[in-house]
């Protein structure tokens, strides 16, 4: 049966607080539970039972990609194993604190996002999904919990930053210099998801040298106009700066890629954003097999077939043509608030 580092090893933690053993599984209410009330000595322990008897449900991303191409983050991470259920690998998403309000997110993981909907209360935006509501509280745990997560870090190995966006929240740099301070830093690997929107600060170049390896991923959902379409507040210049700020800085122990998220408004630029990428040379990733979930009718699923065939994309999710029209009255909403065009930005999906 799949052992699964994750269960034993793991823990992720949203900026609501909920506890899942990593970021790719699937939400489930059954053991869902809060980081006050985690019980860090036997974590999971529905799921490992799952797990026991063959693959659980909530674990079928890593199945099929272990099915189609050999390996999955099951595998992949397996190097930061140790026995028992002290935590090696930490994902923490310390608040929702972020300064962008991408098409794709919600409130809860963006707290511009939530600005933008308290701000236009005559747009409709639920209607869209269930996920597009108000914060009526800000999304952080950290308050009551953090100091509990630093007093697990003896065992260390890899530790995650994501968002909202993590180089914002304050906590994410008291951590880090925490790692430091107990030397657990020269035996972790430092991972960050970031929107590259960010001024890094000198100190931050000096935090980098003291961990075993840094990568700083960044999400690049196409370049130049599209980009910022799909990323409202951000500005192309500004990943452009931020790269080459970290190429000028970096050590050798910090490496830099970027993410495209494979999604229907995106994939007629993923050739040019490849090019991009290739000539400041960095690596991208299209994760095909983890492309954009939610909005569901925001990935592949309203990409027409004939369209599909165009670009060259391959993919097991079959068209519907309702959610194109999802789709089309999101955005429609959205261009209402930000004062852009979706057909001027993304003609390709109009294409006769």
């Amino acid at each position: 049966m799949p052992k699964c580092v994750f269960i034993d090893n793991g823990i992720t933690v949203g900026p609501d607080g909920l506890v899942r053993p990593c970021c790719h599984i699937q939400y489930n209410d059954d053991w869902l539970v809060h980081i006050s009330d985690f019980d860090w000595d036997n974590s999971f322990p529905d799921l490992k039972i799952k797990m026991e008897n063959g693959w659980a449900e909530e674990c079928n991303a890593c199945r099929l990609d272990e099915i189609k191409n050999g390996n999955s983050p099951r595998t992949r991470y397996e190097q930061f194993a140790i026995e028992g259920s002290s935590k090696t690998i930490f994902d923490l998403k310390i608040t929702n604190t972020c300064n962008l309000s991408c098409r794709m997110c919600t409130p809860s993981q963006s707290s511009t996002w939530d600005k933008i909907i308290k701000a236009n209360p005559d747009v409709d935006l639920e209607k869209h999904s269930d996920r597009l509501h108000p914060v009526e509280k800000g999304r952080s745990w950290h308050s009551d919990n953090l100091d509990t997560i630093k007093e697990r870090f003896s065992n260390v190995k890899r530790l995650k930053f994501t968002g909202g966006e993590p180089f914002l929240v304050k906590q994410t740099k008291q951590i880090c210099l925490n790692t430091i301070d107990t030397g657990a830093s020269k035996d972790t690997a430092l991972y960050f998801i970031t929107n590259g929107q960010v001024f890094l600060e000198d100190d931050w170049f000096d935090i980098f040298k003291n961990f075993k390896t840094v990568d700083i991923d960044i999400s690049v959902d196409g370049i130049g106009s599209r980009y910022e379409y799909i990323r409202p507040g951000s500005k192309w210049s500004g990943i452009e700066e931020f790269i080459d700020r970290l190429k000028s800085k970096k050590s050798e122990n910090v490496d830099i890629s970027v993410t495209y998220l494979p999604q229907t408004l995106n994939a007629g630029v993923y050739h040019e954003t490849a090019q991009w990428a290739k000539k400041i040379d960095i690596t991208i990733h299209n994760e095909t097999d983890w492309q954009l979930l939610e909005p569901y009718y925001m990935n592949y699923s309203s990409l027409h077939p004939k369209l599909r065939e165009r670009l060259g994309i391959t993919t097991d999710i079959p068209y519907v043509e309702e959610n194109f029209k999802k789709l089309v009255d999101f955005m429609k909403d959205l261009d209402r608030i930000y004062g852009t065009d979706m057909r001027q930005e993304c003609p390709e999906l109009f294409d006769e």
